[in-house]
Formats: C-alpha cells, structure tokens, sequence
C-alpha cells in the first residue's frame, strides 16, 4: 500500500518542482539508493571477515584443547597398560595377591582416584583398589568396553554413565589381561570422573569470552560428556532436526565453522576439530 501510495504521489510531486529542483531530487534519490546499497555490500563483507577470522581463532582453540584431553586419555591408557603387564597368569590367580597390588600402585591415587579394578572373563571384578562397597565381586559384563576387550581389542573407552558404585557420571578405561599364550584373560579397568581437573574438569570451568562455552560430546552415545555448563553433563544430544548444523555434523561429518540455532533458541556460531575424531568421538565448542 506504502509503494502504492508513492506511486501516485510522486508524479504530483515531481510536477510542482522546477527542472533544477527535480533533477537535484532524483540525483538525491539515487545517491541515497547508492549508499544504502553500499552499506548493505560493506555490512555484508565485515560480517563475513569477521566470522572467518573468530572462526579460525576458536579452530586453533579447540584443536589444542582437544589434543590436551587425548593426551591425557592416552597417558592414562599407557599408565594402565604398564600395569598391566606386571599383572602376570601367577598374580592372577592369587586374588589377595593382586589386590596387594593394585593398592601399592599409585594409578588409583595419581590418575585414577575412583578406582583401578581387575575382572575375570566373566567380567566378575576379582580386585579393587581403593575397595567400594558392592564393586568388589560385582559385575562389567554389560559394558561395551568389556565385550570390545574380550572381542580382542587392545584398548577401550567407555561410554559416559552415571556409575552404580562411584555415583558420580565417569568414565572408564580398559585395558586387556593376558595368559602366558597373550589370550586375553580379563581386563584391567581404570575410573575416572567426568570432573577430574586433568580431564574435564578445567574444562567445565572455562568461558571463551562473555558467553562462548565447550561442549564434549559422544555421538555414539547420543550424550554430552562435559560441558562448560555443568547441568547438561549426561544429558541427551538434541534429537535429529533441532539443530540442523548439528545433524549435518553427525550424518556428514562436516568439520566447519558455521552459525546455527542451538537447542536453547540461541543463535551461536559452532566449531569443531579439523581433524580425526578424539577419544570421546569428538570435541564441540559452541559460542553464542
């Protein structure tokens, strides 16, 4: 109606005006036209720069904040392997024995304070350290990571739980047991909470800016592992067509910066490792 309205206005207008006065109104318009044109160009242009140039600084970012946490999976897993290995078919078969020492071993005390666990191939925990009520004698013959150990693998990463003897959401690391042939005898399993300051922890503590934040999370479990906002820690990945750039992630694997709505509302522009996936199938930072 507005345009209507201009229409049928403008030739009136135009008729009252001298020569002069018309040629300077329409050159008014078109130079008011130009600049508008321009600033949108301009805006458009500074926008852009602008997110390539936060995007690569939150890539660098997250890239050598997710190297830090494999690092420290896979020095845990070395340190359990040792272990491991001084574990011999003797020691297993003498449960006090071993209980001895997992306890003089100072993995429950440096790495792994919720506790180091040996399991027979029944996934019957025969040895604890330090000994909790109910895990000792107790069973882990339903966790993926002791059927992926038992299938042959020479290390596994749990999934993110809320642990029945720890009662706090961890997670564990598994490395095999051996016979004198190598055959795979049990396993030796190492727990760590999500929170630990060496995982997780400082993680949960960190702000990028006023309101940019990290997000750990294992699509194979369809759950956040960690996150700058504690109280989404073991709560579900959004559901498929929530979060479009998210499903893309997930279905394509597509590794770029982009800007999406999150599960909140929020529009925010995300990153993600440029690289393969870490431990915990990948590491996600948001920032609104």
């Amino acid at each position: 109606m507005t345009s209507a309205l201009i229409r049928a206005v403008m030739p009136n207008l135009l008729r009252t005006m001298n020569l002069k006065t018309r040629v300077l109104f329409l050159v008014s318009l078109l130079i008011i036209a130009g600049i508008w044109s321009l600033a949108t160009v301009v805006a458009t242009v500074l926008q852009t720069d602008l997110e390539n140039m936060v995007s690569e600084h939150l890539s660098v970012t997250l890239d050598y904040v997710a190297e830090e946490i494999d690092h420290e999976m896979q020095f845990r897993i070395n340190a359990l392997n040792r272990l491991a290995a001084t574990i011999t078919p003797e020691i297993q078969a003498d449960p006090p024995r071993l209980q001895r020492l997992l306890k003089q071993s100072d993995l429950s005390s440096a790495l792994f304070p919720e506790g180091v666990t040996c399991t027979n191939r029944q996934g019957i925990v025969f040895a604890d350290s330090p000994v909790l009520e109910g895990r000792l004698g107790g069973s882990l013959s339903d966790r993926e990571y002791f059927r992926e150990i038992m299938a042959g693998a020479k290390q596994a990463i749990g999934g993110p739980l809320l642990a029945r003897f720890v009662k706090q959401p961890i997670v564990a690391l598994a490395v095999p047991l051996r016979d004198a042939r190598g055959a795979t005898t049990g396993m030796l399993v190492g727990t760590s909470v999500l929170s630990d300051p060496e995982l997780f922890g400082q993680l949960e503590q960190t702000k990028i800016g006023k309101t940019g934040y990290f997000i750990v999370a294992s699509p194979k479990d369809h759950l956040i592992v960690s996150a700058t906002d504690r109280s989404r820690i073991l709560t579900p990945i959004p559901a498929r067509g929530v979060n479009p750039l998210l499903d893309r992630r997930l279905d394509e694997g597509f590794e770029g910066a982009g800007i999406t709505v999150n599960s909140q509302g929020v529009e925010v522009l995300t990153v993600e490792p440029q690289h393969e996936e870490h431990g915990l199938d990948r590491l996600a930072r948001h920032r609104d």
